[in-house]
């Protein structure tokens, strides 16, 4: 009797530390991102690699300063997995960056400046959007694929240029608004 419950517990031992080790190799294996060929129905990253260029119109709320400059978004594979260069051509100046892929199925990605600054931006259907905060200025940033074309745009507020209206009763909240002080616009054509 003493034999034959030591083999079952031997057995029992080996069965649930070969089930574990099997699980175990399951999830190493699923934490290894796969290699990202499509991401969203707007086809990123295939449909948004390449050269994109146009002007982009710099426009203000005083409309004393409205002007255009060449620009440019290249976009292309990165030799790290789950990450695309995204270099953006201001009047000729390159600024270098990196889309990173976090969590693509929540299409959540991070643009990384390569200085220590990394922004959060959601993929929604064909549009990239990212909104911060920086030196008191509210930034809404939006790259949107349309057949050919990417819409990019650039709107800025003062934080501290708020508007508070509402209120006035306990079913009613404050509305905090914000005036747009600069619009950024460009219509890049693939190249």
């Amino acid at each position: 009797m003493l034999k034959n419950l030591s083999i079952f517990l031997f057995s029992t031992i080996i069965l649930f530390s070969c089930a574990n080790k099997a699980e175990l190799e399951k999830q190493k294996n699923e934490s290894i991102p796969p290699k990202i060929e499509l991401i969203s129905e707007s086809g990123f990253p295939k449909n948004w690699i390449g050269k994109w260029a146009g002007e982009l119109k710099i426009d203000n709320n005083e409309k004393d300063t409205v002007f255009q400059i060449p620009m440019e978004l290249n976009i292309s594979p990165s030799e790290k997995n789950g990450t695309w260069n995204w270099q953006l051509v201001y009047n000729g100046s390159p600024r270098d960056y990196e889309m990173v892929a976090f969590e693509t199925e929540k299409g959540h990605f991070k643009m990384d400046e390569l200085n220590t600054i990394v922004l959060d931006q959601q993929l929604f259907d064909n549009t990239f959007i990212s909104r911060y905060e920086v030196a008191g200025n509210l930034i809404l940033v939006t790259n949107k694929l349309i057949g050919e074309q990417l819409l990019f745009e650039v709107i800025f507020s003062r934080r501290d240029s708020v508007n508070v209206t509402g209120g006035s009763a306990t079913n009613i909240p404050n509305v905090n608004s914000y005036p747009i002080t600069v619009y950024q616009r460009a219509v890049l054509e693939k190249q």
